[in-house]
């Protein structure tokens, strides 16, 4: 039940970027895709992956706004048992507590010629991507990226078990809370003190709104008998602003 949860992470960030030779060959045929797709507006013979990644036949119904401003953010590191590993950036908005937009490390990113987010509210997901000499975006239902939605394999409250355990993470208490079965094991460590980031959806951490949580899950640990995996909050920022103005992109409607 819980093996499969952390390495659709890593998979999508190998799609949409990431550093070693091969991850820079991915990020290069998905520029090249995008950019046929965009001027010729087919492709039939290209890699299955990112051809569900950018699926045209699942589209979303939710309207854009024009601009998106963030001013807080977290660093999450994602890790796997086979040391897989990965960090992205979650940006908060004080205007809209249910909408998170997710990145890469913005160097790592950089160095290969463009900047990708992926900005997900609880019925759409849009990727943003703006490459040298274009700015593309493509939406596409929320369900496209189950993957990364940890909310949904949580239990209900009156299932969790607080066990009375606390330990610091980033200077916050956090309480300990477990859940067990015969597929596995997750614990979570959950703050509910004064949090500086007042965002309650936050699918990677298996936080939505009127969840199973009170408080920011700062990590997430998952077991089983074959593998195990965790991810958690490694860093705050309370001042680190990014504005997407969605104008500028241009739709891929493919």
């Amino acid at each position: 039940m819980f093996m499969k949860l952390i390495k659709p992470i890593v998979l999508f960030f190998l799609i949409v970027s990431y550093s070693t030779n091969l991850e820079a060959q991915i990020w290069k045929k998905l520029k090249d895709k995008v950019k046929r797709k965009a001027e010729e507006k087919i492709d039939k013979k290209t890699d299955k992956i990112i051809d569900n990644a950018f699926d045209g036949t699942k589209k979303s119904s939710e309207k854009l706004l024009t601009k998106y401003v963030f001013n807080k953010s977290v660093v999450l590191e994602f890790s796997a048992s086979k040391s897989e590993k990965a960090t992205i950036e979650l940006f908060f908005s004080t205007a809209n507590r249910n909408i998170v937009c997710m990145t890469l490390d913005a160097q790592k990113s950089g160095d290969m010629g463009g900047e990708v987010y992926n900005l997900i509210t609880p019925k759409s997901a849009t990727i943003f991507m703006n490459m040298p000499g274009m700015k593309l975006r493509k939406s596409m239902p929320n369900e496209q990226f189950s993957q990364l939605d940890n909310s949904k394999k949580i239990p209900t409250k009156k299932d969790l078990i607080k066990t009375g355990n606390i330990k610091s993470i980033l200077g916050f208490a956090c309480h300990e809370y477990k859940y067990k079965n015969d597929g596995g094991t997750i614990t979570a460590w959950v703050t509910k003190e004064k949090f500086p980031i007042d965002g309650q959806f936050v699918p990677m951490l298996g936080m939505k709104d009127n969840g199973s949580f009170e408080g920011f899950v700062m990590e997430l640990n998952f077991n089983t008998t074959n593998d195990s995996g965790s991810v958690k909050v490694v860093k705050i920022n309370q001042n680190r602003n990014l504005t997407i103005n969605t104008n500028e992109y241009k739709s891929m409607g493919f």
